[in-house]
């Protein structure tokens, strides 16, 4: 099974000690669009804070004279952020801020004034020359006032602002933000979004304080897709090439979740794998997709899955990825973290006993040996050990990957296999 979407660059990021300290996963998998999206979203919002923490004047007129933050969305494929727009108050009931233009029907209305008028001067030369219908011609007349009364009524009228001249208007609008307008150009493909406006028209308006821009801003960044190294039993490294294919499974899942999850479309979709890997290339496999009646793209996540090559490791590693659409961002938030494999805690035991020297005292298993003789019997086994051939599988699954390349070429050369280095990298 080869994936033939655009290659998606994926990175293990260490967590920082002291985050690990507090129970943070170790590892966490990060694709280069949404570490891009992070290195903007921290240099926008350090030009915020060195302004002060705010802009200083309405985005649209000018005035000093701000009134109210409205918030518009930033969607791209992988993340949103919410943009608080400064604006006056006038400013604020203007398009394109209001979804109407104020006298919209003014072209419309005149039209039929126009009618209206046209129709009364034909009228009166009808009637001085046919008097005899004259009461027929007075019965017209009044009906052609009602139809002026209405369309003067309708003069004042808003309408709906066609929604591409509102987007162009938005982005008009962002450009001018000293801090802003440069998330628009460096995501070209993004789309503005409006909130959805109340039953009395308005969009959801905040009145402006010094801090209201910063807080805002600061905690709308929203990724569609996390991926994290749980636990690390094995010591991911790259001399034994488990670094390189630990992070080929977060791509393989992200190429997973993305693709199935494409027949969602607009409708809210999330979804989670959590995966222990064990010795003896073993995994079990979690998988929840929210809501529950999306049964068959569960199913089909799942049997991608476990087709993947494998991830082999002396000690279990478990990680979780998680994926949503922008409508499935709540539902995404309501996954529970399911715990590993029941295997893992025997590991986490035998391990703490091997650490602890009390082998003699520990409980003997239905297998006859102690949950420390049993990790000491599979973290030896011959086919932990990833090879040649493991990277070979997943170059078919992942071709003409530059990570993967270059992961098994230093597995190579971190072999002494220096000739077989330099071929993967002609290949």
């Amino acid at each position: 099974m080869i994936f033939s979407p655009k290659e998606f660059f994926m990175q293990l990021i260490p967590s920082p000690p002291q985050e690990v300290a507090k129970g943070f996963p170790p590892l966490r998998a990060v694709s280069n669009e949404l570490l891009r999206a992070n290195v903007v979203f921290s240099d926008t919002l350090d030009s915020l804070q060195k302004a002060g923490g705010h802009t200083k004047t309405c985005l649209k007129c000018g005035s000093s004279s701000l009134a109210f933050g409205v918030p518009v969305l930033l969607k791209d494929e992988h993340f949103s952020m919410t943009l608080p727009l400064a604006l006056c108050r006038k400013c604020s009931e203007d398009p394109p801020v209001s979804p109407f233009v104020k006298f919209g029907k003014i072209r419309d209305s005149f039209q039929k004034m126009a009618l209206s008028a046209i129709t009364w001067v034909i009228l009166i030369c009808l009637a001085s020359i046919f008097p005899a219908i004259g009461q027929l011609i007075a019965l017209i007349a009044i009906g052609m006032l009602f139809v002026f009364a209405f369309a003067l009524l309708r003069l004042f009228e808003p309408a709906p602002i066609p929604p591409d001249l509102r987007d162009s208007q938005t982005i008009e609008l962002i450009h001018k933000s000293p801090h802003f307008g440069k998330l628009l150009s460096a995501f070209p493909h993004a789309k503005i979004l409006w909130p959805e406006a109340s039953e009395n028209f308005e969009i959801p308006k905040y009145p402006w304080t010094k801090e209201f821009e910063r807080e805002c801003f600061q905690n709308s960044f929203t990724p569609f897709e996390r991926g994290f190294v749980m636990a690390d039993l094995h010591s991911l490294d790259l001399a034994d090439g488990s670094i390189p294919l630990c992070t080929e499974v977060f791509r393989y899942l992200s190429n997973t979740f993305r693709e199935n999850f494409q027949s969602a479309q607009d409708q809210p979709i999330a979804g989670q794998a959590l995966i222990t890997f064990l010795p003896g290339r073993k995994r079990v496999v979690h998988i929840k997709v929210s809501p529950t009646g999306q049964r068959a793209i569960r199913e089909k996540i799942r049997d991608k899955i476990q087709s993947m090559p494998d991830f082999p490791v002396q000690l279990p590693v478990v990680v979780l990825y998680r994926n949503c659409n922008f409508q499935g961002m709540e539902l995404a938030d309501e996954l529970a973290i399911p715990d590993p494999a029941i295997e893992f805690q025997r590991y986490v035991h035998g391990l703490s006993q091997g650490d602890s020297g009390s082998d003699e005292k520990a409980k003997i298993a239905s297998d006859g040996l102690t949950d420390a003789q049993y990790v000491a019997s599979q973290r030896v086994l011959a086919e932990n050990i990833i090879t040649a051939d493991d990277f070979t599988r997943w170059s078919e699954v992942h071709p003409n990957t530059n990570d993967l390349t270059r992961g098994f070429a230093d597995f190579r050369l971190n072999k002494g296999e220096i000739t077989e280095a330099i071929e993967v990298w002609e290949k």
